[in-house]
């Protein structure tokens, strides 16, 4: 939603109610709400972070405001945020709602008291096992990412005081302890360590003190703890943003040429076209494609006279990038299938790959394709500017036909020529002796989506 448009919510939520403007400066709206999530015209320019409780506000019968409920936010952007609806204020919530970070506490003048003997609360022991404490409120999101703290606020009004988060990593058997700490206008926060914020998830309850009864139950309990999930092995949200798309279309021509040997050329063709779908979990990517190799290559034949012969395979592939999230290694397995001159055929591809994907990393792997031959390959790849990406190959074959030996290296220049648009530009050399070299080359385009 443009700026214009959330300014225009909010001039119609304030219209609405009369000396709004006029009183409530620091006032903001909800722009939108999906089911249970609200979006919220706050970020972190205005100072907000993941965890921040803030009031939901409605107007009494004179114009002034009041709050009817807290949200706790998710999730926070430059300019806006996110948070999920408690269910007890949902029908309250929708478009124009006003919010607001909770204003500091107004201090107070100490009133004179007549001294006298006051017997000190009794010091924090064993949990009252008795009914939860329904007075605290206290809202958390249902999903985080992993690896990031994770802030969880309460509001704690007198007479509980110190509140304490029990938690432990989902299948653990105890539980630690983790105080509050006290925040403006009985608001209190606790930070788990990014370290412990791990997948699956953790649970948790929370314990208070009061007067009465200290160490009393407010939130769950350690047989029916609250459970917050964690995202997965990656980070998905970051991972998007790392490569800036989830979706590849991409499309390479190549022509590979060991020249004439005895009159007979030695060549192949190869137009191939793919689709990369980026899942960011344990199967990171999968990659489906298909091509067209055609070539003119020797054959010696039974009677080991040199002739040619012309070897054609269309193909079709299926791959899955397996990739592990504690060490930066992947294992790209794949399965071809095909049909050539003497009817169905097929292969497969395997790829490991160590290092960055999108930094330096080493590749190393084999091809095996049925009567057309094999090839093994090892790439080194590097990125001298943001913009450019170069790989260079270097691969032991007997394409296009599984009779003589060849060796060919060559570089890939992958240039960003505009935000979601690649050009690849191949250039290389070609040779099955010393007296047979010729060029490889090839051109690709890929768009991402």
């Amino acid at each position: 939603m443009s700026k214009a448009i959330r300014q225009l919510v909010f001039a119609i939520a304030i219209s609405l109610v009369p000396g709004l403007a006029a009183a409530n400066t620091d006032a903001h709206s909800i722009v939108r709400v999906d089911e249970d999530v609200a979006y919220i015209d706050l970020g972190r320019k205005d100072g907000l972070a993941v965890g921040a409780a803030l009031e939901v506000l409605a107007a009494g019968p004179a114009g002034q405001l009041t709050t009817v409920g807290i949200i706790v936010v998710d999730w926070v952007g430059p300019g806006t945020s996110m948070g999920k609806v408690p269910a007890e204020i949902r029908d309250r919530i929708r478009a124009g709602t006003l919010v607001r970070i909770p204003p500091p506490p107004v201090p107070v003048a100490p009133v004179a008291t007549v001294a006298a003997d006051v017997e000190e609360p009794p010091a924090p022991r064993a949990i009252a096992k008795r009914g939860p404490v329904t007075r605290l409120e206290h809202t958390a999101p249902n999903l985080v990412p992993p690896g990031v703290p994770l802030t969880l606020t309460a509001f704690v009004p007198e007479p509980l005081m110190r509140p304490v988060l029990m938690y432990r990593t989902k299948g653990a058997k105890e539980y630690k302890a983790l105080p509050f700490t006290a925040k403006p206008d009985s608001y209190f926060t606790a930070q788990v360590a990014a370290d412990e914020v791990q997948a699956p998830g953790f649970e948790y309850y929370i314990v208070v003190d009061e007067p009465a009864a200290p160490r009393s139950l407010a939130i769950a309990d350690p047989e029916r703890p609250s459970f917050i999930g964690v995202e997965g092995r990656f980070n998905q949200t970051e991972e998007l943003a790392r490569y800036g798309v989830a979706d590849e279309a991409s499309t390479l021509a190549e022509l590979v040429s060991y020249r004439s040997r005895e009159g007979v050329n030695d060549y192949y063709t190869r137009v191939q076209g793919e689709y990369l779908h980026r899942i960011f979990k344990g199967i990171y990517s999968m990659r489906f494609g298909g091509g067209w190799l055609r070539g003119y290559s020797i054959d010696r034949g039974d009677s080991g006279v040199l002739k040619g012969r012309e070897v054609g395979f269309l193909y079709a592939y299926t791959e899955a990038e397996l990739r592990s999230s504690a060490a930066p290694v992947a294992f790209l397995p794949r399965m071809i299938f095909g049909v050539n001159d003497n009817g169905v055929g097929g292969g497969f591809q395997a790829r490991l790959r160590v290092g960055d994907e999108l930094g330096m990393n080493f590749e190393a792997g084999i091809t095996m394709v049925s009567e057309i031959g094999f090839e093994t390959f090892t790439t080194l790849t590097v990125n001298p500017t943001r913009r450019l990406t170069l790989a260079l190959s270097a691969h032991l074959e007997d394409l296009p036909l599984a009779d003589q030996l060849g060796f060919r290296s060559h570089v890939d220049a992958r240039l960003k020529i505009r935000p979601r648009l690649w050009g690849t530009l191949r250039l290389g050399v070609a040779a099955r002796s010393i007296d047979t070299i010729g060029p490889d080359t090839g051109l690709g385009f890929a768009v991402g989506f």
